[in-house]
């Protein structure tokens, strides 16, 4: 007994396993795997040009793309190694992480105070390197230049910080120091006073100060400045023996002519006394000097200064501003003649906007990116600072439809550029970005979005009938859904593993529907049918489905077998009307003509119906299927003709269920007796748009019944289990 229970167990998971693979084939439904993956980096400088000021500028961005160069997300977060070919000109972000889902990061390019060009390049594992350069703009030293302030001395012994050595670019405009840059100094006439050996220039810095020690013999001497890897320059410096000459006017000793536009304090010039031949000379009492800038939007100055008594001269201090150009400083007191020079500040004076949209190319993804930049440049393209408290820049994009930009941005004081972020809709497109200012040429720059997150579509394919004979048809009928609603307008085809035709697709509301015209085989086969659908933005779907195709059954001679057709009279207004032909996919033909045959056949009426839609229209070309009919009656397939209707003859007395299908209308089932009563049914039809709501709720109409068919059949295996288990128990040797 227990073998016999072994058996039937056996058996019974036999059932369950070929009724559940029946069902899961019948009932296919998957999503292809075709996402573009990322495969490539692409690495972004933008601006490409920064200064060399020792700050740091977000201007390097690495993507993802995939095989064909299109944007792709990152599938996990992925660390990107950054290094930076010439440390000296400037260093970047060691790493970057571009995010899951996300397809681009950003890293800092901290530049020096060294102007010159390095290459960016990153890194990531399975991903070939890439690399692009950037350019650090600023005066790249070259000499180191000697200045007196003042150069004309007492030979008296003392010690003057007088000797002013400044780093220069070879045009002569003040340079950084891009380290601590040692000089030497040298007097070539220690008789008339000597300098401090040596003085450093510190990183960042453009000048170093140095002491004069005069003697008490007057005379000239040169003062040289020996920079290690630089040009070197002397001063000629002067010292003469006081006397109780009367002092008559001032003299302004300015130092370099030249000093960066940076916002800096600078000790820059001297003023001193001096008498009618322009020898030094001294007061009794202390001496007030007011000084004054002629344009202070460039530089201003100590306002006064104290030459004290007994003293030939004092330092006054300057103060830059961002703004770049030349100004008239004046020194004046009571009884003296007073004295102006022209000092000259030196920078990269803003003319225009630069807009720099980085990255340019972005998924149309509804998110919003700081992907808009704004920098100052000077007429020849280079980056210059804000000399205002904050400049307003006002942005606009000339699509909507992309994608808009946050305006206004302010650039703020003695900064070059500023960041706008951009916000994308899900329409892909291309869009300019215009940077509006006062005073400032206007830039522009666009940015392109891309679809590139595809959504996933699903496929359920069903058939009918599943057992078929050999040269009739089979209904084909895939449900295409995305994110639960119907897909519309896909692309779908159908294919099968052995010979036969499919009839052309008819769609509406996510179906897409078909006849499969089985091939006449010689043995029975099975046959699994492929649907392939596609659209753009979507991920391509699949799904198939089996059928047994028997041999074609071969008509016998028996005369009742071959009914003959019953020819129309010639008198009768079906004769002579004009029909409208429709295409048919079923070995079972229909009359399409208007109006139509209510002749009988086998004592069974034809079954006629008339389609039309909701406000009473006729409606042509519908497709009329039968997916359910009398056993061994052939499939009955159809469209309707130009007055809605249809109708099949020869039928066999039952029950029938007819699909009935137009595109853009809601798809309808209906049953119909055929009887020997002659009569036509009215189907209506609603459009597409009522159906919809309806539809989204559903992810497949074949589902629940497959579902409740596994259910079904796993019940009966556990009932088959627990009855025999009883048995067995009930009827043991040891009971």
């Amino acid at each position: 007994m227990f073998m016999n229970f072994k058996k039937n167990l056996a058996a019974v998971t036999i059932v369950l396993v070929v009724m559940s693979t029946f069902i899961m084939f019948n009932l296919t439904t998957f999503a292809a795997t075709t996402e573009p993956k990322p495969v490539d980096l692409k690495i972004l400088v933008s601006p490409s040009s920064i200064l060399a000021d020792n700050s740091s500028y977000r201007c390097i961005f690495v993507q993802l793309v995939d095989a064909k160069g299109n944007l792709a997300r990152a599938v996990q977060e992925t660390t990107i190694d950054l290094s930076s070919s010439a440390p000296g000109i400037g260093i970047v972000d060691q790493t970057t992480t571009i995010p899951k889902n996300v397809t681009f990061a950003s890293a800092n390019f901290t530049s020096t105070y060294l102007p010159g060009t390095t290459a960016i390049t990153a890194t990531a594992p399975n991903y070939a390197t890439v690399s692009s350069t950037l350019t650090t703009i600023g005066p790249y030293p070259y000499k180191t230049t000697v200045y007196g302030f003042p150069s004309v001395l007492p030979a008296d012994g003392g010690i003057y910080s007088a000797v002013m050595v400044q780093l220069q670019d070879i045009s002569g405009s003040p340079a950084r120091a891009p380290n601590n840059v040692n000089v030497s100094l040298f007097s070539s006439n220690s008789k008339v006073g000597s300098v401090n050996s040596s003085i450093t220039i510190l990183q960042g810095q453009t000048y170093a100060i140095a002491n004069f020690t005069s003697t008490t013999d007057s005379g000239t001497t040169d003062i040289t400045a020996l920079g290690h890897g630089y040009a070197s320059t002397q001063q000629t410096f002067e010292t003469t023996t006081l006397t109780s000459s009367t002092a008559l006017q001032l003299k302004i000793f300015e130092g370099p002519p030249q000093v960066l536009a940076d916002n800096n304090v600078y000790r820059q010039f001297a003023v001193e006394l001096q008498n009618s031949t322009g020898c030094p000379t001294t007061r009794s009492s202390d001496t007030i000097v007011t000084i004054a800038s002629a344009d202070n939007t460039i530089a201003t100055t100590d306002t006064e200064i104290t030459i004290p008594a007994g003293s030939t001269y004092a330092l006054a201090n300057l103060y830059t501003t961002y703004r770049a150009g030349a100004v008239a400083i004046t020194a004046a007191t009571n009884g003296l003649k007073i004295d102006q020079q022209i000092l000259t500040t030196v920078g990269y004076t803003p003319s225009k906007l630069a807009v720099f949209c980085t990255p340019s190319n972005l998924p149309a993804d509804n998110q919003t990116y700081p992907a808009v930049q704004v920098q100052l440049q000077d007429d020849q393209g280079r980056p210059a600072r804000n000399p205002d408290s904050g400049t307003i820049v006002k942005l606009f994009s000339s699509d909507l439809a992309v994608g808009d930009v946050l305006s206004p941005i302010t650039i703020p004081l003695g900064q070059t550029q500023a960041t706008g972020n951009f916000t994308l809709t899900n329409t892909p497109g291309a869009t300019a970005i215009t940077a509006i200012a006062s005073n400032y040429t206007t830039g522009q720059d666009d940015i392109t979005t891309y679809f590139i997150d595809y959504r996933p579509m699903l496929a359920t394919l069903t058939v009918n009938p599943e057992h078929v004979n050999g040269a009739n048809g089979v209904q084909v009928s895939a449900y295409i859904t995305g994110d639960g609603d119907p897909v519309i307008g896909a692309q779908v085809s159908f294919a099968s593993d052995i010979s036969g035709a499919f009839s052309a697709i008819q769609s509406g509301n996510g179906f897409y529907n078909s006849t499969f015209t089985t091939p006449n085989l010689s043995q029975t086969a099975i046959c699994t049918i492929t649907v392939n659908a596609t659209k753009t933005q979507w991920l391509d779907c699949a799904g198939t489905a089996q059928i047994t195709v028997a041999p074609a059954v071969t008509p016998t001679s028996t005369p009742t077998e071959t009914p003959v057709p019953t020819a129309t009279p010639t008198s009768s207004p079906t004769a002579t009307s004009s029909p409208t032909p429709a295409p048919s996919a079923g070995p079972n033909s229909a009359d399409t003509t208007t109006p139509l045959s209510t002749s009988t056949a086998n004592g069974v009426a034809p079954i006629q119906l008339c389609v039309k839609d909701s406000n009473g229209n006729s409606l042509s070309g519908t497709s009329v299927t039968s997916t359910a009919r009398p056993a061994g009656a052939p499939i009955l397939s159809a469209f309707t003709n130009e007055t809605g209707f249809v109708a099949f003859q020869n039928v066999t007395a039952g029950s029938y269920t007819f699909q009935i299908f137009k595109d853009g209308y809601q798809l309808v089932s209906q049953t119909i007796n055929a009887t020997r009563q002659e009569s036509t049914l009215t189907i209506l039809l609603s459009n597409d748009n009522s159906a919809r709501n309806n539809q989204n709720t559903t992810t497949s109409p074949f589902l629940i019944p497959a579902i409740v068919a596994v259910i079904i059949i796993v019940a009966i295996a556990a009932s088959i289990l627990l009855v025999r288990r009883r048995w067995n128990i009930k009827f043991s040797p040891s009971s």
